[in-house]
């Protein structure tokens, strides 16, 4: 891991976090919680009407047509929310909300220099936790685990001590080997949130880090957890099943899902399940646009190779399975990672 990196995140959210962000002390920061919950919960439609409403009772403010443009881009309103950007921009450009807008358009364009700069300057201009939050979300889907981990611990010693900072911490810790206190920060976060999405998540990534299942195989804890729909749930309990060769049970499982995963993980869980169903055309889509988001994570990569031994490519599914395993395999990818290098030995040499 790029230590330096590691410091240079850590350095900015500590200034965000002591409120000397680059912001002038004029600027009046929106603060409105209603509308970043919306935001956070992908509630985007809802969010576009409460930032609306809030742009009539504070028109001055560069906020609120920021947010409104940040939840139509995510909607793929593109002209609404460039025009309402370009409003937020001429009010007040340094509004964290605005570069939390350009960084929605950054991830659309695959622009992965651009769109950190601006969750870094969101993070480091504001004190409201959906920034610095965005900011460490971006690094755990990077694959930038001790990076997440740094800026995630800091935002805990603050006092932001929220179920979904917690899940995405336990996660990093899991990602970098650390199962025990994965498990104690998960089930401890159950019992004060019993339906928080994501500490049920990284009770599914801890049993995909255990023993495989194999044929007839009867998972425990994760099938048992019904009342949870978060994208990431369903797509891990497709994962356990696709693993146990259940694949109509598996396809059935991923159709639950609301809209794509923003996740890496979850995402190539599609990809690989779209394999194993016999639909390549389908799983090379799946792959290529986690490529275009997620360029260096070892799930992405290990699900690309999975696709290109699928396709017989043996020299380029060999190529990424090394790439991935220089990026470090997180122990839920472990039993996958020996799938691929199997259905890769099974490949005949080429002459």
């Amino acid at each position: 891991m790029n230590a330096h990196r590691t410091l240079r995140a850590a350095l900015l959210l500590a200034v965000a976090l002591c409120g000397l962000g680059a912001r002038g002390a004029a600027a009046e920061e929106y603060r409105g919680q209603r509308g970043y919950l919306f935001l956070s919960r992908g509630a985007n439609p809802m969010a576009v009407r409460w930032f609306r409403g809030e742009h009539a009772n504070y028109p001055q403010m560069a906020g609120p047509l920021a947010g409104m443009a940040l939840a139509e881009c995510r909607l793929g309103r593109d002209e609404d929310a460039r025009g309402h950007l370009k409003q937020a921009r001429a009010l007040d450009p340094d509004d964290p909300l605005v570069a939390a807008a350009d960084a929605c358009y950054a991830a659309r364009e695959a622009r992965h220099g651009a769109l950190e700069d601006h969750l870094e300057r969101a993070a480091a201009a504001s004190r409201i936790p959906f920034h610095a939050r965005e900011h460490a979300r971006y690094l755990l889907h990077q694959g930038r685990w001790q990076e997440a981990e740094a800026a995630l611990q800091q935002m805990l010693v603050v006092g932001w001590n929220e179920g979904a900072i917690q899940s995405m911490l336990a996660t990093a810790q899991l990602a970098q080997g650390q199962p025990d206190g994965s498990e104690a920060a998960a089930r401890e976060l159950l019992d004060r949130f019993p339906k928080a999405h994501l500490a049920i998540y990284v009770l599914l990534l801890l049993e995909l880090s255990g023993e495989p299942l194999g044929p007839g195989g009867s998972p425990t804890l994760p099938l048992m957890i019904t009342w949870s729909n978060g994208n990431e749930v369903v797509l891990a309990k497709a994962e356990i099943l696709r693993r146990e060769g259940l694949l109509d049970e598996a396809e059935l499982q991923a159709g639950r899902r609301k809209i794509d995963p923003d996740d890496p993980f979850p995402w190539s869980v599609l990809a690989r399940l779209a394999v194993d169903l016999g639909d390549p055309a389908a799983a090379r889509e799946r792959v290529a646009e986690a490529r275009d988001r997620w360029p260096l994570h070892p799930s992405v990569l290990l699900t690309e190779a999975h696709v290109a031994a699928a396709d017989g490519e043996r020299t380029l599914a060999t190529e990424l399975l090394e790439d991935a395993r220089a990026r470090g395999i997180p122990p839920w990818e472990v039993e996958f990672e020996r799938e691929v290098a199997a259905r890769l030995d099974a490949l005949p040499e080429r002459p």
